[in-house]
């Protein structure tokens, strides 16, 4: 039997994820895995359960958030032998819609279930590690913002982007790729 260690995170998008390890348990099947279900409780915690599991030895880590709760996630299990799963509950759900995982939850789950494992890429931009997509300039400034932001969800994203679009400045960027240096003005990358 596989051990799963799914890592939620109770804050991502709108409202509060209760009735999520209650779909968990009645949705995953039990005959392949044994289950662990991990609550983040600060930002970074999903990184720090995630290494634990990876350390224990876990078959799969599935983050339940958003982007955000992925990344954090994802981070822990490069280049070991831990898999990463994904249901998706976050505002934006970018890297979930890429890989074609279902934003309907039961439907994440059973996606789960029938055990699909793929390699993808990973980068890193001054140290930091990403996953999926990645934003310089116009659309960090909002997620930045958007991660202090009191109240989640797609409007808010809107908000922020109409409130900030006309004061936000170009920022000069020195980007090196395969050793040629490319100095920009850009409004994002």
């Amino acid at each position: 039997m596989r051990k799963i260690c799914f890592i939620i995170n109770p804050i991502s998008g709108k409202g509060k994820k209760k009735n999520l390890p209650d779909l968990i348990n009645s949705n995953i099947d039990r005959d392949k895995f044994n289950v662990e279900i991990c609550i983040t409780q600060s930002p970074g915690h999903a990184t720090e359960l995630a290494i634990e599991a990876a350390n224990l030895e876990y078959d799969i880590v599935v983050a339940a958030g958003g982007d955000g709760s992925v990344n954090e996630t994802a981070k822990a299990l490069i280049n070991n032998n831990t898999a990463l799963g994904i249901i998706p509950t976050g505002s934006g759900n970018g890297m979930a819609g890429h890989l074609g995982i279902p934003v309907d939850v039961v439907k994440a789950i059973k996606l789960i279930n029938e055990g699909k494992i793929e390699t993808i890429d990973t980068l890193t931009v001054n140290e930091l590690f990403c996953i999926g997509t990645i934003g310089i300039g116009f659309d960090a400034h909002i997620a930045h913002l958007f991660s202090k932001a009191s109240k989640r969800g797609y409007s808010t994203y809107v908000k922020l982007v109409l409130t900030e679009f006309s004061s936000y400045e170009e920022k000069q960027f020195s980007i090196l790729v395969d050793g040629i240096l490319i100095e920009k003005n850009c409004f994002l990358l």
